[in-house]
Order: structure tokens, then sequence, then C-alpha cells
């Protein structure tokens, strides 16, 4: 906020809300006052990336094929409701809400896979080391509830739920 409001003084703030990973800006502060809303943004994400402890921070309509993240920040754009800008955390850095009960959401290995326990009379005892990704979740758990779900180009149903004698 303090490096937006010396780059573009303003009467109101800058950051409306810090939902991590998403960042939601004023823009119709910029409006009223002339501001291009483009450069505004490219200018806040290279201020972003100037904070301790975030890697990169992304205009979700620019988001670049080439960056290795690229998949996981295309999925979680959802226009309308994303904010202005994406940030990632540096690797190995937790940012977190106290009242949080958790905190993740970062693409890296350590913070994107998760064990996953199926437990029920429809399941028969198994264990696989198949990886498991949290994008995996939801359509894997959707074939035992009967539901439809497409997954996803980056997700999949786990072939081990087979294995498992889903019924």
């Amino acid at each position: 906020e303090r490096a937006l409001q010396y780059d573009y003084p303003a009467r109101d703030k800058w950051v409306l809300a810090n939902e991590y990973p998403n960042v939601y800006l004023n823009r119709d502060q910029a409006r009223g006052l002339g501001i291009e809303w483009r450069l505004f943004l490219r200018q806040a994400a290279h201020r972003l990336e100037t904070v301790e402890g975030l890697e990169k921070a992304y205009i979700p309509d620019e988001l670049d094929y080439a960056d290795p993240y690229y998949a996981v920040y295309a999925r979680s754009v959802a226009p309308g409701r994303s904010g202005y800008l994406i940030v990632r955390a540096a690797r190995d850095t937790l940012i977190a809400d106290p009242l949080d009960k958790d905190a993740h959401g970062t693409p890296y290995e350590y913070d994107s896979q998760v064990p996953l326990v199926f437990w029920g009379a429809d399941f028969k005892t198994g264990r696989s080391s198949e990886t498991v990704r949290v994008a995996d979740l939801a359509p894997t758990v959707a074939v035992p509830l009967g539901l439809a779900f497409k997954p996803q180009p980056d997700s999949r149903v786990l072939p081990a739920l087979k294995s498992l004698g889903v019924q």
C-alpha cells in the first residue's frame, strides 16, 4: 500500500483486500484518477515482487505459458472472482492469516502433494504409493460418490482407486 501510494498518491486505499494468493486493487480509484489500468497493474506487480517472502506477482490475463507454474495459476483464475494480481510466495515461505486453521496453497511439491485416505464399506483394504496432487482430489472423490466430474487438463482420477475396489 505504501509503495502504491508513493507511486500513485490517492485519497483511498489501493489494496482493497489481500486474500492469498489474490490481491484486490481499487480499479475505480485508478479510473477516477485517469491512471491507465494495465500500467498500474504492472507497477503494482513489480512492487509486490520486491516484498520479502514473495517470489512473483502475476496479472491473471497475462500469464506466461513458459512459466513453470502456468498451469497452477491458470486453473486458479476465475474472472470476476480472482484478484487483479495473483502472488506466489517464495519457496519455504508461509503466508497465513493467524485466524486460519491451516495455511497452504503454494505450487511447490511440499505443498501440492497430499495424503489421501478412503475409508468405508465400499473400499477394499489397500495401499498405493502413487503421487496425489491437490488437483486430483475432486475428480477422484467424485467417483465413489457417483458424481460426474470431468477432470481438468492438469488433473485426473487416480488409477489406484480402481485397484482399491471401489464399488
